[in-house]
């Protein structure tokens, strides 16, 4: 393009609006969106605008309960996982008690019942006795720490 020389202000105005009115008329058309195109052949009414506004509020709605879901979910699985757990620790208890069982020669499901609960008896009782023990001791300690 050339250079032209312009000799009043009033000249410079009427180039700039050529040239405003040659590139708009070129591009123009080529530039808007199909949203601003919406805009423009079907401008926003009131009732269109409460729908919109309905639905963002019924979609605020659906993620707050999905999200609600959501922590319930994760809340059901923790308990399924500390379940678990328990269920895993369980069957290990199980296992070795078989293992005892077994090295006991007692085989008959009854039987390995009335094992246990005698062995555990048993193993309370010593506990008992111990606890006795050190009761005892400390008691006696404690005597001869007032004495002194």
């Amino acid at each position: 393009m050339e250079c032209l020389s312009h000799n009043s202000p009033q000249e410079k105005i009427e180039e700039n609006c050529t040239w405003s009115l040659l590139f708009w008329g070129l591009v123009g058309g080529h530039l808007g969106s199909t949203e601003d195109e919406i805009h423009i052949t079907s401008p926003v009414t009131e009732s269109s605008d409460q729908k919109l506004d309905n639905e963002l509020e019924e979609l605020h709605k659906k993620i707050r309960n999905a999200q609600y879901v959501n922590l319930r979910l994760e809340r059901w699985l923790n308990d399924v996982d500390k379940t678990q757990h328990i269920l895993d620790t369980f069957l290990s208890q199980l296992q070795k008690w078989e293992m005892v069982c077994r090295e006991a020669n007692v085989s008959d499901l009854g039987e390995t019942v009335a094992f246990v609960v005698r062995r555990s008896k048993q193993l309370v009782e010593q506990c008992k006795k111990i606890q006795t023990e050190h009761r005892s001791e400390n008691n006696s300690q404690k005597e001869v720490m007032e004495t002194d």
